[in-house]
């Protein structure tokens, strides 16, 4: 009897042993698990601290890229009645899925400016919308991060915004007459002279169809001779005017046919933008075509 009684008392013994080191090494287990979790969350990335209306970094410093987006929507039309001439519907859409795409593929916290065309000498230069791009979520860790709540506030702050400016404003309009140089002369002070972005990259995109007096040589839209003669080189710059800071431009050219107006879609036209660009340190490295408008 003492023996059965002795043997059950070493069995109680094992078993209790066992739990120990059951519990011991669960209990491990679940310290690396809290270390690491504490050694993810102490080497996230911070969180920048944005503004509320602009998404942008409350230091620049960490703004990597400032693209500009300049519309023109001087008005049009057709050449054979002088009657105003609408963009055409898949033209404007066309334009739209441009620049967006564009858009869509900027940096984190690259800071987007849009104008239009609407300036001279006798106005304030002011941007129609100005954002940062606040992250899609999709490169942010459910451990330290909410990517539902990022895809949320880029759609509804960022991407819906900007989506429906560029759809109120494509296209021409029957009450614009504004200087396409002007307005260009804007971006190169206002935006990309801005003190706080020295750091950043530099892009702009211009949807215009180009049509400038000077670079046919002409200096007014009225009074078009057949002798006019083309202007072998753009205005140079102004006695200190601002360049554009090494910005890498992109052309979206809207196709239009004047009465007057020699053909504005070739080779030597091109080539006065370019020279345009380069004297005022930028370089254009992209001419998209859009539309067939007549």
């Amino acid at each position: 009897m003492a023996r059965r009684y002795g043997g059950r008392r070493r069995s109680r013994r094992s078993r209790r042993g066992g739990g120990d080191r059951a519990a011991w090494l669960l209990g491990g287990l679940l310290a690396v698990f809290l270390v690491g979790l504490g050694a993810l969350r102490w080497n996230a990335p911070a969180a920048a601290d944005l503004d509320e209306a602009t998404l942008c970094p409350a230091d620049p410093a960490l703004v990597p890229r400032v693209h500009a987006v300049l519309l023109e929507r001087n008005r049009r039309v057709w050449a054979g009645t002088g009657e105003f001439a609408p963009m055409d519907p898949n033209t404007a859409r066309q334009v739209r899925r441009l620049l967006v795409e564009e858009l869509e593929a900027l940096p984190l916290y690259a800071k987007v400016v849009v104008h239009e065309v609407a300036y001279d000498a006798r106005e304030e230069f002011e941007p129609l919308i100005e954002k940062c791009n606040p992250g899609d979520g999709s490169s942010a860790s459910a451990l330290y991060a909410n990517p539902r709540l990022a895809r949320q506030r880029y759609r509804e702050a960022f991407s819906e915004p900007l989506r429906a400016l560029l759809e109120e404003r494509s296209g021409w309009s029957p009450d614009r007459s504004h200087s396409l140089l002007h307005s260009l002369d804007g971006v190169a002070r206002m935006v990309f002279g801005d003190p706080r972005y020295a750091h950043a990259a530099r892009s702009l995109t211009v949807v215009s169809d180009f049509v400038a007096p000077q670079n046919f040589g002409l200096t007014s839209w009225f009074g078009i001779h057949p002798g006019a003669e083309r202007a072998e080189a753009p205005p140079p710059p102004s006695p200190g005017a601002a360049g554009f800071g090494g910005a890498e431009v992109s052309l979206i050219y809207a196709r239009m046919q004047y009465r007057n107006i020699p053909d504005i879609q070739g080779a030597e036209h091109l080539a006065w933008w370019n020279r345009y660009f380069g004297e005022r340190d930028a370089a254009v490295t992209e001419v998209r075509h859009v539309g067939a408008d007549r």
